[in-house]
């Protein structure tokens, strides 16, 4: 009997011994899908077990269920460890690794990587775990260590013969490329793995995935390059190869590429289309980055189409997601976003607030640029409620932000080289292979070549006498061929001989020539250097006299010059500082007299003090000019006053400077006249674009030398004029051309694209 008990429950511990290693109790996990429950619940060995969980892991990533994916990974790693599987526990922690990787915690997923790459060694799990650590090393803003990885991972692959991973490496090099903005190696890369992909059978289930990705990227490729219709082009057969594949999960970021093609060339109903569109993939696979990214392209398309109050509520809507996310960065974008749109909407009280609220966060939660364009809205800001104090401080921050951007440009600039100079050490090395492969080649054609000359050789021993009579023929024909080689040579020598002598003849003639030669030219030599003392006697006392009459016509002409610059000068300081002045009077007895309302008071407090600054800013100019008559030969002072005045009058409008003149130009001589004069138009273009630029965000500043002339542009990107605007005498666009064409320059106007004043003085 207790025989028959041992062997029942020995039975039944078998039978329940496998189901009991398929459940750790300790950790339930989620259902799995459909398709994979049966092979859960039915009964195997813990390697079967250990297989399923894998399996239904990378069910759940393919679908982008992160919590999903994370449990049974997690859960076929402990299953590996106490199996002490290594390949399997390699291939959990890569799946762990992906999932961190989407979700954007890049520490963990290079962790996971590179415990997972010596147990998937030699491996198909080595490439992706390789192609992993590049990806989050090129996240983390390290080119070379991604290129480093790359490479690794492209070895592994050739190694396997996968041509599926190779050409995703190929895409993934050529995204490293357009990061470090070198876009002709990052095509060179695109267009390969398109083109590779493409090649590949259809029965691969990658390969529209695949070549959709590299489409995908040639897209933003060509979007950055301003090529609408290829950007447009790669996007949509990007799309229709996802929709062929029913992978709909990377197409919230296609119909985003196509969102910023369509609100750059102001297509704004489909750019809407495309917004909407891709809100809808995002909530479709809960990605919320994905979302919050939708919100504010609503938010802008809806500002654009003059719908304020649905561009606020979407505005919100995206600071409010940005709040829970998990990218920091685009919490401080989506609040910028916000404030541009309240300062746009001219409510400075909310705009001001939001921008501070960006400028109180981290560095964690705003990127360099967001937090220079938000100190640019803060001093505009200031600058708008007069606070010249606070706009100041706000100016020198913004510079010493954009020093900092400019030394870390620099900075990114060199990586770039490091990463460009290890790309064409491997393309050298590239050559070699194939040089020596070459080399290869043709020694294994000169061992057939010599192998079929022994094959000869070995025939040609078989019949010897044939041979020697071969030998003996060679021989007389070479005897006959010496007797003739000697009968050339005794002539030759002949003929040599005779030649020789005929040029002695003609050398002793030559020489005999040469002689009298010299003695003609000796004897010319003489006459002509009398003649030329003579002259150079009398040039001498007449180049005395006339020198010293151009003296005094100089003197003279320069004393008259300055003197009617000095009258012109006194003539603008009474035109326009007499005339501000008399204003200023006018308006204070209009008020002391009490002949206007106590309402007015205000108003007119300020149009005075507006007068009375314009006023000061005539009277430096002129002082200015009046100090560097005679003492700035070069163009080095007039650039510096210039670029100084055009900050002063253009941020106050709310206008951008794009101030552009060569280097070069700083030491240029240019006489005081031009200099006057050039200043003057200058200011006079500045103030018509201040007062009547419509819609304009930006002045251009051109200013250039050539054919020695000095040519002075000036730009508005306003809206564009019908035709040129009718000079009012006496006043700005008149004045222009009657200062340029005194010193024999010329004016014209450009109504094209805004309007625009080209001045163009001579030097001379």
């Amino acid at each position: 009997m207790r025989k028959h008990l041992f062997w029942t429950l020995l039975l039944v511990l078998a039978l329940a011994g496998p189901a009991l290693a398929q459940r750790p109790a300790a950790h339930p996990l989620p259902p799995a899908p459909d398709s994979l429950q049966r092979l859960l619940r039915t009964p195997g060995t813990p390697a079967t077990y250990l297989k399923a969980l894998l399996r239904v892991a990378a069910a759940y990533g393919t679908h982008s269920d992160t919590a999903r994916t994370l449990c049974y990974a997690r859960a076929a790693a402990r299953v590996a460890r106490q199996l002490h599987e290594p390949s399997a526990l390699g291939q959990a922690l890569i799946e762990q690794g992906s999932t961190y990787y989407r979700v954007g915690q890049l520490a963990q997923a290079e962790r996971l990587a590179e415990q997972a790459l010596p147990l998937v060694a030699g491996q198909a799990g080595e490439v992706i775990a390789q192609r992993m650590l590049a990806q989050t090393h090129y996240r983390q803003n390290r080119p070379a260590a991604a290129l480093a990885a790359y490479r690794a991972a492209y070895r592994a692959a050739a190694a396997r013969h996968d041509v599926v991973n190779q050409l995703n490496i190929d895409n993934g090099r050529g995204a490293l490329f357009h990061n470090k903005e070198q876009l002709d190696s990052a095509e060179f890369y695109y267009v390969r793995a398109a083109r590779g992909a493409r090649q590949l059978s259809d029965e691969l289930p990658d390969k529209r995935e695949l070549e959709a990705s590299a489409l995908h990227n040639l897209a933003g490729l060509n979007l950055q390059r301003k090529r609408y219709a290829e950007a447009s082009r790669y996007a949509r057969q990007s799309i229709a190869l996802r929709l062929a594949t029913s992978n709909s999960v990377n197409l919230g970021i296609t119909y985003g590429m196509l969102y910023v093609m369509a609100l750059d060339t102001d297509s704004l109903p489909q750019a809407l289309r495309y917004a909407r569109q891709e809100m809808r993939l995002a909530r479709r696979f809960h990605q919320f980055d994905g979302m919050q990214l939708c919100l504010t392209h609503l938010g802008t398309t809806f500002a654009r189409l003059g719908q304020p109050d649905s561009a606020e509520a979407y505005f919100r809507q995206a600071v409010a997601l940005a709040r829970q996310g998990s990218q920091p960065l685009r919490r401080g974008a989506s609040l910028y976003a916000l404030a541009k749109f309240y300062d746009k909407q001219h409510r400075p009280a909310e705009a001001q607030r939001t921008a501070l609220e960006v400028e109180a966060l981290d560095s964690l939660y705003r990127s360099p640029a967001t937090a220079l364009l938000n100190l640019k809205l803060l001093g505009g800001l200031a600058q708008a409620r007069h606070d010249e104090a606070a706009a100041l401080g706000y100016f020198q921050r913004q510079r010493t932000l954009e020093l900092r951007q400019a030394a870390a440009s620099s900075s990114k600039e060199i990586a770039a080289l490091r990463v460009g100079f290890d790309t064409e050490r491997t393309e050298q090395q590239l050559a070699l292979a194939t040089a020596r492969a070459a080399a290869e080649a043709q020694r294994a054609a000169l061992l057939r070549l010599l192998g079929q000359q022994q094959t000869t050789a070995y025939r040609d021993t078989l019949n010897r006498r044939h041979r020697l009579l071969l030998t003996q023929q060679l021989l007389a024909a070479q005897q006959t061929s010496r007797a003739a080689q000697a009968d050339q040579q005794v002539l030759a020598l002949r003929h040599q001989s005779r030649e020789q002598t005929q040029q002695a003849r003609l050398q002793a003639q030559a020489a005999r020539l040469q002689g009298q030669q010299q003695e003609l030219a000796t004897l010319r030599a003489r006459q002509q250097a009398l003649g030329v003392a003579a002259l150079a006697g009398l040039a001498l006392v007449g180049g005395s006299l006339w020198f010293g009459r151009y003296r005094q016509r100089q003197a003279a002409a320069a004393a008259a010059a300055e003197t009617l610059l000095r009258q012109q000068i006194a003539a603008d300081l009474h035109d326009d500082v007499g005339s501000l002045l008399t204003q200023v009077s006018l308006q204070s007895d209009l008020i002391s007299q009490g002949l206007l309302p106590a309402a007015q008071h205000p108003a007119e407090l300020r149009r005075m003090a507006s007068t009375s600054r314009d006023a000061v800013r005539h009277m430096s100019d002129v002082v200015w000019g009046l100090s560097q008559l005679g003492h700035a030969p070069t163009l080095g002072p007039l650039l510096d006053r210039m670029r100084d005045h055009a900050h002063l009058v253009l941020p106050a409008a709310g206008l951008d400077l794009n101030f552009a003149a060569d280097p070069a130009l700083k030491h240029l001589p240019v006489p005081t006249a031009p200099q006057q004069v050039l200043f003057l138009v200058f200011k006079e273009a500045l103030h018509n674009a201040v007062k009547h630029a419509r819609q304009a965000t930006e002045v251009t500043v051109i200013l250039r030398h050539e054919a020695g002339h000095l040519e002075l542009a000036i730009r508005d990107d306003g809206r564009a004029l019908a035709a040129a605007p009718a000079p009012r005498p006496g006043h700005g666009l008149a004045n222009m051309p009657a200062r340029v064409q005194a010193l024999g320059g010329t004016v014209r106007y450009e109504t094209e694209g805004g309007f625009g004043v080209v001045a163009r003085l001579p030097l001379g």
